[in-house]
């Protein structure tokens, strides 16, 4: 088993378990992490190309997702990018996943005026690019994870300020 992969079993094992791993620097970028949103856990990793993200489960409870921004904190009205790793919380962790995403400000009513691009990399990573957030306010992500036919939500909120 790789490292990498051991770390990350851990930290699902932690994040199911209900505990939140010791945050050994408060960097800006995770101070910023954290302060958009206080409901997911800000959590260390270090798979592919993220280095610190965000974790947050499905609303099914079938599949853990951490995930992080660029740039991070999010700016308003200018293009981001999410990288994206997705871990299957049930034994039949070899079958292929689809992930779309999605971002909307549910107390204006609307979208994105841009449609996000989703590039499976493999192993469970995503990257999601042509984002932005135009306006400042309450954003919600939707990253809807698709296996069999059966599509499960993990959803997120942001506050651009």
């Amino acid at each position: 088993m790789s490292r990498a992969r051991l770390l990350l079993n851990v930290l699902c094992l932690l994040t199911l378990q209900g505990c939140k791993p010791h945050a050994a620097s408060s960097s800006p970028a995770a101070s910023a992490a954290s302060s958009q949103s206080s409901s997911p856990a800000t959590v260390p990793v270090t798979l592919g190309r993220i280095n610190e993200g965000r974790s947050i489960t499905s609303n099914d409870g079938g599949f853990l997702l951490v995930y992080a921004t660029h740039p991070s904190p999010i700016p308003m009205n200018q293009p981001f990018t999410i990288d994206v790793r997705i871990d299957v919380k049930s034994s039949d962790s070899k079958q292929r996943l689809g992930l779309a995403v999605d971002a909307s400000m549910p107390e204006h009513g609307h979208g994105m005026n841009v449609e996000p691009k989703v590039t499976d990399e493999g192993g469970g990573l995503y990257r999601v690019e042509n984002l932005l957030f135009h306006m400042p306010g309450h954003w919600e992500i939707d990253f809807d994870i698709t296996r069999d036919g059966v599509t499960s939500r993990a959803q997120d909120e942001i506050v651009i300020e």
